[in-house]
């Protein structure tokens, strides 16, 4: 038996509107022996429920559709119930991946008769699909982003302030000093530097000047 999803007009007409094209937001539940089955959400224990056929509250009945005749005797199939009753726990009901829908399916098929038409099922397997796509996208951001501070590391340098998240200190290597041109060094006497002595750090004092080609982390 199939129920358009809640009591609300607005799901009613979503529902005609998708039928044409092979979806909608439906509630199932699988008429057997007299009475109705289906799956729920409950805070606890079994989310397997029985009721009358074709008024299952909270939704809104819509149409059937005959699955075949079954060979299961009614006392086997209590059995089998009893099983799924505690397999099919309600805390664990899932809008996508694990609802009336899919409990419905398994009923039938442990019935030995026709599956549920794809029409039911389609737009909460359209959803789940969307969702495991946007899981795994979000899976691979975060693996990315667990991976730069190694790529920026074999990149940049040791990887050590990346690392650490601590400022480190850094050696500039120089590969080789600028000379002085022999005015500098004249200029440089004439300022009152003597031979051999070392400039003193103020305006107008010529040093010499590394070239810097690199860096080199203290840790």
């Amino acid at each position: 038996n199939i129920y358009n999803v809640g009591n609300s007009d607005q799901v009613n007409i979503l529902n005609r509107m998708l039928r044409p094209l092979g979806a909608g937001a439906f509630h199932c539940a699988v008429e057997v022996f007299g009475a109705e089955w289906s799956y729920g959400d409950y805070d606890e224990g079994s989310g397997v429920f029985s009721c009358r056929p074709r008024v299952c509250e909270g939704h809104r009945y819509c149409e059937s559709v005959k699955m075949g005749k079954t060979s299961l005797k009614e006392g086997d199939f209590a059995k089998i119930m009893k099983l799924m009753e505690m397999r099919w726990l309600g805390k664990e009901y899932d809008l996508l991946r694990k609802n009336c829908c899919h409990f419905c399916d398994e009923v039938l098929s442990q019935l030995h008769v026709a599956c549920l038409p794809a029409w039911v099922t389609n737009l909460a397997e359209a959803a789940a699909a969307l969702q495991s796509a946007g899981e795994r996208m979000e899976k691979k951001r975060r693996s990315l982003g667990s991976a730069l501070p190694t790529l920026v590391a074999d990149t940049l340098c040791c990887g050590c302030e990346v690392q650490s998240g601590k400022a480190q200190q850094v050696e500039i290597i120089s590969a080789s000093p600028t000379r002085r041109t022999s005015m500098e060094a004249a200029a440089a006497r004439m300022d009152g530097f003597g031979a051999g002595s070392t400039p003193a750090a103020r305006p107008g004092a010529f040093a010499e000047i590394p070239d810097v080609k690199g860096f080199k982390c203290e840790h």
